[in-house]
């Protein structure tokens, strides 16, 4: 039995294949899949040919596949898409989709509980409270997202100080 864990964004989509001792059979990455990014063909087609390369990668068939976890920037919007897209070529398979923070919340705690703040290409910050109840805030991934993302922050503050002034030092007196 062999699983596929999806995580996919607005700067890339990684697919790792893998199996029940955590032995790592193939891993493959592409471009963004962020559909209000790239558009929900793009990145459907995108997804799909990054699962058909790892299975090649690993020689398995669709088939060999028992599960797909898929962690997708703004999966809430667009889950029964991102399932259809994975049905279209591992039929077979169970598939479970969620928003790219909670499959962060789960890799940086090791369980479904906490907080979590994602500062990369889109921001957001996530929670799962005692009940299970999922919180989310920001998320929004645009074409425009990086100037308000962790990349924009750090740029500007950053390049301005790097930027030599043509003021003068005050000289000792």
């Amino acid at each position: 039995m062999k699983v596929i864990g999806i995580d996919g964004g607005a700067t890339k989509v990684r697919v790792i294949i893998t199996d029940p001792d955590h032995v790592v059979h193939s891993s493959v990455e592409d471009a963004a899949v962020n559909p209000k990014v790239v558009g929900e063909a793009v990145a459907a087609q995108r997804i799909q040919a990054a699962i058909a390369r790892a299975l090649a990668e690993a020689a398995l068939q669709p088939s060999d596949i028992a599960a797909v976890g898929v962690g997708l920037a703004g999966a809430s919007e667009v889950s029964a898409w991102s399932r259809d897209v994975v049905r279209a070529v591992l039929p077979d398979a169970t598939i479970a989709v969620a928003d790219d923070c909670e499959i962060a919340l789960i890799g940086a705690r090791g369980r479904r509980h906490g907080v979590v703040v994602l500062a990369g290409t889109g921001t957001v910050a996530c929670g799962v409270n005692d009940a299970g109840a999922l919180a989310v805030a920001g998320g929004w991934a645009t074409s425009s997202a990086t100037k308000a993302a962790a990349t924009g922050w750090g740029r500007k503050p950053c390049g301005a100080a790097s930027t030599p002034s043509t003021a003068s030092a005050p000289q000792p007196g």
